[in-house]
């Protein structure tokens, strides 16, 4: 029995890319929301949400939505402002990402 190759267009190698950018944005978002001061470099700020929620619906909700649910987790309603509330979730899709 041969296993079958899958081939990958190019824009699709790029969706683990993406996804792991996004997931970067939120937790940066998520930890710098609770800061009163700010420690970041002068001149950055934080990706705002709609940049990474468009990101997300992008590269990662295609395949991780409420009805396709790949891997049993869709990020399709999860709201960026309460990424704490969320956090075991975002912590497995951070190790997903960089198991690769």
């Amino acid at each position: 029995m041969s296993v079958p190759v899958v081939r990958l267009s190019p824009r699709m190698r790029l969706v683990p890319i993406g996804c792991a950018l996004g997931a970067v944005a939120v937790v940066s978002i998520a930890s710098l929301s609770g800061q009163t001061a700010p420690s970041r470099v002068q001149g950055s700020a934080p990706p705002s949400a709609e940049k990474t929620r468009a990101l997300l619906d992008q590269y990662c909700v295609t395949c991780h939505n409420d009805r396709v649910k790949t891997a049993n987790l869709s990020l399709q309603g999860l709201d960026l402002a309460t990424v704490p509330d969320h956090a075991e979730l975002w912590e497995k899709v951070i190790r997903k990402l960089r198991a690769g």
